[in-house]
C-alpha cells in the first residue's frame, strides 16, 4: 500500500482494489459454502432416524439459501473488508518505505477497532458451530 501511495495512487483507488480482493475472497467463500452444503446435505439425510425417514425434510438448498448467501456474502465483504481497506490508506507511506519498525503504529482506537471486528468474527462463528451442534444433536433425538 505504501509503494502504490507513494507513486500516486489515489485513496479511491486503493479503497477500490481492497474491496475488489474482499469480494472475490468472499465470492470463494459462499461459493464453498454452498459446495459444502450440496454435499453435507446427504449426510444430514443419513442422520435421521429410519423411523422418522418419512417426514418431509427437504435438505438440498434452494433458490432462498442462494439468495441469503449472495447477501451474506455481499454484507461480509463490505463489513469486514471496508474497514481496513480505509485503514490501510491512511498511515503515511514514507516510515513503511524505510521499513522502520514504528511505520504501522495504530492509534488505540485503530486497535480497539481490529480487537471488535475479530470478536465479532470470532463470536459469529462459533455461534454458528453452537447453532449446528444443537441442530444436528436434536435430529439424532428425533
Amino acid at each position: 500500500m505504501a509503494v502504490r501511495l507513494t507513486l500516486g495512487a489515489g485513496r479511491g483507488s486503493l479503497v477500490r482494489l481492497v474491496l475488489a480482493e474482499s469480494i472475490v475472497l468472499a465470492a470463494i467463500g459462499a461459493w464453498a459454502g454452498l459446495l459444502l452444503s450440496s454435499f453435507l446435505s446427504g449426510v444430514l439425510r443419513a442422520l435421521l432416524p429410519i423411523e422418522n425417514s418419512g417426514l418431509p425434510i427437504r435438505t438440498t438448498p434452494n433458490n432462498a439459501v442462494f439468495f441469503f448467501t449472495g447477501g451474506l456474502a455481499i454484507l461480509t465483504m463490505l463489513l469486514f473488508g471496508l474497514a481496513p481497506a480505509l485503514q490501510s490508506t491512511r498511515p503515511d507511506p514514507a516510515p513503511a518505505l524505510k521499513n522502520e519498525t514504528g511505520s504501522l503504529s495504530l492509534a488505540p482506537r485503530q486497535i480497539g477497532a481490529r480487537r471488535l471486528l475479530v470478536f465479532a468474527q470470532i463470536a459469529l462463528s462459533v455461534l454458528l458451530l453452537i447453532g449446528a451442534g444443537l441442530f444436528a444433536r436434536s435430529l439424532q433425538t428425533s
